[in-house]
C-alpha cells in the first residue's frame, strides 16, 4: 500500500468540515489516521470512515490494520486548520526558546497565531500588581515548538 493512495482515499471519505490531521503507515501496513473537524468528531464518524475505507481497500487482499481516531485534546497541533478551530479558546504554546505561554488564541492568519495572555505586573502608580494583557504574534513555523488546547479543570468547574 502506498501512503499517497491511502491519503487520497481517506480525504475522499471526509465530510465538509472534517480534515486529515496526520496519517502514518509502517512497513507492516499498520495505518494510523487522525482526523478533526470544526466540531467534535464522534466515535461513530471514525467507525464510518473505517468501514468505508474497507470497501475501497479489501483487508484480505491488502493485509493491513487501520486505526482511525480524532485528534485528541492532548495532541499538539499539526496543521493550520487546528489553529483556526481553536480561535477564541485557551491554548498552551511552547515557543522554540522554551518559554511556555497559556492564553487565548485571538486570531490566526497567514500562519501567524495571535495569542493573548494575562499576567500580574506592577503598574506605575499602583501599589498592587494588576492584571495586564499582552499579545504575542507567533509564526507557527519559526516561533512555535508545540501548541495544543489548554485543559483547565478549575475554570471548567465554575461554568
Amino acid at each position: 500500500m502506498k501512503k499517497k493512495e491511502i491519503t487520497t482515499a481517506i480525504e475522499s471519505l471526509l465530510k465538509n468540515d472534517e480534515f486529515l490531521v496526520q496519517l502514518s503507515l509502517d512497513e507492516k501496513n499498520n495505518i494510523s489516521v487522525f482526523i478533526d473537524s470544526m466540531q467534535a468528531v464522534p466515535i461513530s464518524e471514525c467507525i464510518r470512515i473505517t468501514k468505508e475505507f474497507e470497501t475501497i481497500f479489501d483487508r484480505d487482499t491488502e493485509d493491513y490494520a487501520l486505526q482511525v481516531s480524532s485528534a485528541g485534546l492532548d495532541l499538539p497541533f499539526v496543521i493550520p486548520q487546528q489553529y483556526r478551530k481553536y480561535i477564541g479558546e485557551e491554548i498552551q504554546v511552547v515557543k522554540k526558546d522554551g518559554v511556555k505561554l497559556i492564553g487565548v488564541l485571538k486570531q490566526f492568519k497567514d500562519e501567524i497565531a495571535t495569542v493573548e495572555i494575562e499576567t500580574k505586573e506592577l503598574v506605575e502608580g499602583k501599589k498592587r500588581k494588576q492584571i495586564v494583557k499582552k499579545e504575542y504574534q507567533l509564526n507557527i513555523n519559526t516561533d512555535i515548538k508545540s501548541a495544543k488546547p489548554e485543559i483547565n479543570l478549575k475554570r471548567n468547574k465554575k461554568k
